[in-house]
């Protein structure tokens, strides 16, 4: 592939086989394939990192609820809410699961705010999964 970028820097790529030589235009600038890709996916701003980090824990932390909650034949944590407020068979189970949930979402709140108010530094998401309660301890 040759890349290149017109004054407007929108990036172009053609075939280097020469097959499209025609569609080239004089106004075009030759580049690498590593500045086109800068062009074409520009660096993430602080703001944005954050807003991936704070989203990337939060899938992180759904996905741990609903696979424990899949290891017990729901089909996600939410599922539990099916079996809760009456009595049935899984009401008990769907309880302790909801509590479990509940106090790690409120982990996550402190961990937050925390955070946010500059007592400790963003954590990984690892870091966060390793602070979250245990079911059933």
């Amino acid at each position: 592939m040759k890349y290149f970028k017109n004054k407007n820097n929108e990036v172009f790529a053609y075939e280097d086989d020469g097959s499209q030589e025609d569609f080239i235009l004089s106004d075009l600038i030759s580049i690498t394939e590593t500045e086109a890709l800068a062009i074409t996916n520009p660096p993430l701003t602080a703001g944005e990192i954050l807003i991936k980090q704070v989203s990337d824990i939060n899938n992180a932390i759904q996905n741990h609820l609903d696979t424990k909650a899949k290891s017990l034949r729901y089909d996600d944590i939410n599922a539990i809410g099916k079996y809760v407020g009456y009595e049935n068979a899984f009401r008990t189970e769907a309880e302790k699961l909801g509590a479990w949930a509940s106090s790690c979402w409120k982990v996550a709140g402190v961990i937050e705010a925390d955070v946010q108010a500059g007592n400790r530094a963003m954590p990984t998401v690892d870091e966060v999964l390793a602070e979250l309660p245990v079911y059933g301890a």
